[in-house]
């Protein structure tokens, strides 16, 4: 239910959007395919059903995860947060991502 609730409105927002200011890319490899309009990235597999999404504004990216669960990152702090998910991390020293890698 969370994932039609997002995709209907990344529809919404991409018809109110107009055609000419969306870009819309395709990964082979993962099956992705992502569609922007401004600063929001929508995301879907049509392999798996997978829906997500993430708006960066500034120094701060946040969004919804496949899960439907909100999350947020800053980047001059390098938290990330993710409630619904339990997680919650900052930069890891060694590679400046909070994701570890």
């Amino acid at each position: 239910m969370k994932g039609l609730i997002i995709g209907l409105l990344g529809a919404v927002l991409f018809l109110g959007a107009g055609v000419a200011s969306a870009q819309t890319t395709y990964d082979h490899t993962t099956g992705n395919q992502y569609n922007t309009i401004g600063n929001t990235t929508y995301g879907y597999n049509p392999r798996t059903g997978s829906r997500w999404q993430t708006t960066n504004q500034g120094n701060r990216s946040y969004g919804i995860d496949s899960d439907g669960n909100s999350w947020s990152y800053d980047r001059r702090s390098g938290t990330y947060s993710n409630p619904g998910a339990g997680e919650f991390r900052q930069n890891s020293p060694n590679t400046g991502s909070p994701f570890g890698r």
